[in-house]
């Protein structure tokens, strides 16, 4: 079950690295070069949904970069709550194995004879 979450975080992990080399690479381009003017300027509503559609794809990648950060929050809480749960088990076990030690222990002590 751990290792299967693993892999599939690492998954999660590997695809938002990809997005964000993407998202550099597309900048970078962006920038080497400009866009060529158009030839003729569009009309006010035609630039004022332009403005507007970039407006929500701005504020659609700020959400999916906000939910790659929690992401990595989640996965750090995920990762420490399987730390804790291991070191529970752990205690149990350790626990359980003395109570079994000290049984039969006591069994042996009970069993055998006393020597005089």
């Amino acid at each position: 079950m751990a290792l299967r979450l693993r892999e599939h975080v690492e998954h999660l992990l590997s695809k938002l690295a990809l997005a964000k080399e993407s998202k550099r690479q597309r900048a970078r381009s962006k920038q080497e070069a400009p866009s060529s003017a158009p030839s003729s300027a569009p009309s006010s509503s035609s630039r004022r949904r332009g403005k507007h559609r970039q407006k929500r794809k701005r504020k659609r990648k700020h959400r999916a970069l906000s939910r790659g950060e929690d992401l990595h929050a989640l996965i750090g809480s995920l990762e420490s709550a399987m730390v804790r749960g291991a070191a529970a088990q752990t205690e149990a076990l350790e626990a359980s194995i003395r109570a079994e030690h000290s049984r039969n222990v006591a069994a042996l002590l009970s069993a055998t004879p006393p020597r005089l």
